[in-house]
């Protein structure tokens, strides 16, 4: 194998792994968030509940809320937009819900003080998908082509 070519194939390899680590990183956060979406929606119920406290960046949210489960008061902290930890993140802070307005609240019918925040799927995550997809394949074709 002639240098030059060894450099080439090098190269190639280097972009392929450089432009795949976007897409990789973008689905393992589909899929984590996905699994724990499908895990809290069906084995949690979900009750009405108050934010009390929105605080911190949208980046490193701080949330506080209340909600009744058989006629006792919990409080909880745990957002669950932040499921996953990804850009698809539809955290309190990123949606920008007030203090004081009326949330859903997913709690553990085992243990009613275990709760999160119910986050929404994201809409149109599954389009950004095929669109990722499709623009990392033209660039690993148009690496590799001939």
């Amino acid at each position: 194998m002639r240098a030059g070519h060894r450099t080439a194939l090098l190269g190639r390899l280097f972009w392929t792994l450089f432009v795949s680590i976007f897409p990789i990183l973008h689905f393992w956060g589909l899929i984590s968030y996905t699994a724990e979406y499908l895990y809290t929606s069906q084995n949690f119920s979900l009750v009405g509940g108050t934010l009390i406290h929105v605080g911190g960046y949208k980046s490193d949210c701080a949330v506080k809320y209340k909600y009744v489960v058989s006629g006792i008061e919990f409080a909880g902290f745990r957002d669950g937009g932040n499921l996953g930890g990804t850009a698809l993140d539809h955290s309190v802070c990123r949606r920008d819900i007030p203090k004081g307005a009326s949330i859903g609240v997913l709690y553990n019918p085992a243990n009613p003080s275990d709760s999160l925040v119910a986050s929404e799927y994201p809409k149109g995550v599954f389009t950004l998908s095929l669109i990722v997809i499709s623009f990392w394949c033209l660039v690993i074709y148009a690496l590799w082509k001939p």
